[in-house]
């Protein structure tokens, strides 16, 4: 990914054992957050960029999807290509 694409969070395949989930929240590295199972974001710098999930289920239970050393999903951004023009 490029800066300025968008950037497409998922979390369809999200599932709580217990029972339906209520509600779906993305918490973003720039401290931003979104509602919903999918998000969007768009990042102006390259980088390394960390997304929680925060799902809830209607038994009020709470989970959120990282990663084994307990970080979140990394959206690898880019810098944008340079168009180099000849000297004039």
């Amino acid at each position: 990914m490029l800066t300025g694409d968008k950037v497409l969070f998922d979390g369809l395949s999200s599932m709580s054992f217990k029972s339906n989930i209520t509600s779906f929240k993305w918490e973003f590295h720039d401290g931003t957050s979104a509602n919903g199972p999918m998000a969007e974001k768009v990042y102006d710098k390259p980088g390394c960029y960390i997304a929680s999930l925060w799902v809830n289920n209607i038994h009020g239970d709470v989970d959120v999807a990282r990663d084994a050393e307990g970080q979140g999903r990394c959206a690898r951004v880019a810098g944008i290509p340079v168009e180099l023009a000849e000297p004039a």
